[in-house]
């Protein structure tokens, strides 16, 4: 095993900082880990190198901090991620080799020490991935992630962080699938009940829009989804949805549209952009259904070379893009149809909006507080606009002074209501909601409008 430093940047809350003392340091845990020094902290926990007291090896320890030794759930988080690593047996996968408990009560986990950056860093520091770079990455991350899932257990929080890129070996690079620590297992293997109902668990960027509903119903195609977010990141820089709140980045999620990966970038190999889509898919049925089927449409792009893509030509100009990139987003949800077609006439109008009542944004706040909506949408039919007809007067009747009738001008169609159902539960007892100085309490159900002008 090649030591070196341990990238801390997957753990939960963790920040690099300069070392300083610290109670564990120079002590020995379990009476076989030397802790020698701390790598970095965060709000639940920390994490240390340290070395095996009679064989001599290298090793990460991950402790939570006391104040949490008590807490059974924030606990069960971290077991799991023993638990996940030890039931998969992947090596693609972060081992964990043993589980422990410190003088004053604090779990501790061993893990790998390993050398190298997640993808995330890889991403921020060298900008798009060339395709058969990525396309290598993604296949082993699936071969880890179909192993887990086909042991019934589901990630739930893939992102590029999750993603290591160990460096120095016989394969470069070679990936470890990090965090399974709010993974959630089959019911049939947990010791309790799976994941509180309604815990919105995972990083929004990259959370399927049915798990932003009900993150205890997920199943394999949110990591499926999750791994399509990824690659589309990897190859423009930039996530497909994107909002200044956590409100609005649901809203987008469950209802938006990402701005095709084809006007983003110019230099993609035939069919990519569709597999992405297709793993991205909001419709469940119309995602890949597993793992395997999603590396199986990726395998065919692993060995490309940047030489053999051609280079699209006919993009549209930065400002087009932009705009279109708007465009794209102005959606009511999904496979949202005018049920009333506008009069040719006043087709061709400007660009739609749409307009959702606050009360809908403030709800969806509620995601990060451990509650779970569901939405759904209906679309309330607007009347029609009269039109009158053009008269139509005979060639021969008109009189040489007296021009012809001018028709009327047509009415603005009148704007398309569209109605979304909303449920809200928590899994914590007497919780309640506040919205716009509202109290509501949990569970919560609700209609409300939203509309879509011309």
């Amino acid at each position: 095993m090649a030591q070196g430093d341990f990238s801390t940047d997957h753990l939960d809350d963790l920040e690099e900082f300069e070392a300083r003392p610290d109670r564990y340091v120079g002590t020995v845990l379990a009476d076989r880990y030397r802790v020698l020094r701390l790598l970095g902290e965060g709000g639940m926990g920390a994490v240390y190198e340290a070395e095996h007291t009679v064989i001599g090896r290298r090793v990460a320890v991950k402790v939570l901090h006391a104040q949490f030794a008590s807490e059974s759930k924030v606990v069960k988080r971290f077991v799991n991620e023993a638990r996940a690593a030890a039931m998969i047996g992947h090596p693609n996968i972060l081992d964990c080799t043993d589980l422990g408990q410190a003088e004053d009560g604090s779990p501790f986990l061993v893990l790998e020490l390993l050398t190298g950056c997640d993808l995330d860093e890889e991403i921020q520091t060298s900008g798009p991935m060339q395709v058969g770079r990525l396309v290598d990455i993604m296949l082993q991350a699936a071969s880890a992630l179909s192993a887990a899932h086909k042991k019934g257990i589901v990630h739930r929080d893939m992102k590029p962080d999750n993603i290591y890129l160990v460096a120095g070996g016989p394969r470069d690079p070679h990936v470890k699938v990090l965090d399974f620590g709010i993974s959630k297992f089959a019911s049939h293997m947990a010791t309790s009940p799976g994941t509180a109902v309604g815990a919105a668990m995972g990083t929004p960027y990259y959370m399927a829009p049915e798990q932003l509903r009900d993150a205890s119903a997920v199943d394999a195609r949110a990591d499926v989804y999750a791994m399509g977010v990824i690659m589309y990141q990897a190859l423009t820089g930039r996530v497909p949805y994107m909002a200044d709140s956590l409100a609005g980045l649901a809203l987008q999620i469950t209802t938006g549209d990402a701005p095709p990966l084809g006007m983003l970038r110019s230099n993609l190999p035939e069919g990519l952009e569709e597999v992405i889509a297709t793993a991205m898919e909001r419709d469940l049925d119309q995602r890949y259904a597993s793992m395997d089927e999603l590396a199986d449409a990726l395998r065919p792009y692993q060995s490309i070379t940047e030489s053999e893509i051609a280079v699209r030509t006919d993009l549209p100009s930065g400002s087009a893009l932009l705009s279109a990139g708007a465009r794209s987003h102005i959606r009511t949800g999904p496979g949202a149809r005018n049920k009333t077609p506008a009069p040719d006439v006043a087709a061709s109008g400007g660009q739609r909006t749409v307009m959702v009542a606050l009360g809908v944004v403030a709800v969806l706040a509620l995601i990060g507080a451990g509650a779970a909506i569901a939405l759904s949408s209906s679309e309330t039919d607007a009347p029609v606009a009269a039109v009158a007809p053009t008269p139509v007067v005979p060639a021969g009747d008109v009189p040489p002074a007296e021009a012809a009738p001018t028709a009327p001008v047509a009415e603005p169609a009148p704007p398309v209501v569209t109605t979304h159902s909303l449920h809200i539960e928590s899994a914590v007892s007497g919780a309640r909601a506040v919205v716009r100085g509202r109290v509501l309490e949990l569970p919560y159900d609700a209609e409300v409008e939203a509309r879509t002008e011309a």
